[in-house]
């Protein structure tokens, strides 16, 4: 697991073995984004604060938009 800030707030990922991955406020202990994704392994966060998220053989980095 890996945790990143985000507009002030620590946030962290976790995969799950519902399909999705979910994003969640450490602050609050609430999910503040869920991804429906088939079978993801591991979900972290790199150093850019880009979201990684692993599969069986693959793996998908989805890119933070530039504000």
């Amino acid at each position: 697991m890996t945790c990143t800030g985000f507009d002030g707030n620590p946030i962290a990922p976790t995969g799950s073995n519902d399909n999705t991955v979910r994003i969640w406020d450490l602050r609050s202990r609430t999910v503040t984004a869920s991804l429906a994704l088939s079978s993801p392994r591991t979900a972290v966060f790199t150093p850019a604060g880009d979201l990684m998220v692993g599969f069986h053989r693959d793996i998908a980095l989805f890119r933070r938009k530039a504000p």
